[in-house]
């Protein structure tokens, strides 16, 4: 749901585990099982919703986002092992900095397994537009260890690595919002979900 979201350069996000960031001043909440199981509940909630006509919304925090990915996404067959991420919501925009460690058969190509294995920085800058049950991400900056990566190779990598998982995903496409849900308004340190 949210691979994609990932950032590098503006910030130096902690590892698990460190202090958690500061934040506009305030001590924020720790990456940890129990938020990756708050949103889980959250979504879950989402999806038992039986009154369609009466609307409903539900915040979900940076940190919620980034402990499912820790410890609930991660869980699912995904090519590399997370590191870390870090999440950031501005209005409009979501970015994401993740560090990777891709195993030597990730690719499936033995020249390019050997030039892409280790561990790695990914940043991921894009607008999301969520309105109508309709979704839209426009892919704005890549970066791979603070190098910038052409928005066409990104986008070959997603197809290479994400559209096996996921056969119906399209990064150029506007797509169906999941459960149900009708908006989803990015702000910051939070989205917005109506459904």
């Amino acid at each position: 749901m949210l691979i994609l979201v990932m950032v590098a350069g503006l910030t130096t996000p902690a590892p698990v585990g460190a202090s958690p960031p500061l934040r506009g001043g305030e001590l924020q909440e720790q990456i940890s099982f129990n938020a990756a199981e708050g949103l889980q509940r959250k979504i879950e909630g989402i999806k038992a919703k039986k009154e369609k006509t009466k609307r409903e919304f539900v915040n979900v925090s940076e940190v919620e986002v980034e402990s499912y990915v820790m410890f609930l996404l991660q869980q699912k067959k995904i090519p590399a092992k997370m590191e870390w991420v870090d999440v950031q919501f501005t209005p409009g925009n979501v970015a994401t900095n993740v560090q990777l460690t891709l195993g030597p058969n990730t690719m499936g190509n033995y020249v390019v397994d050997k030039i892409i294995q280790g561990t790695h920085t990914l940043w991921v800058k894009g607008k999301f537009e969520g309105a109508g049950g309709r979704g839209k991400f426009d892919l704005e900056s890549v970066r791979v260890d603070r190098l910038p990566v052409p928005v066409f190779l990104a986008e070959v990598v997603f197809n290479r690595l994400v559209k096996p998982m996921l056969p119906q995903a399209d990064i150029r496409q506007p797509f169906q919002l999941p459960f149900g849900i009708s908006s989803l308004t990015i702000l910051p340190g939070k989205s917005v979900v109506l459904y």
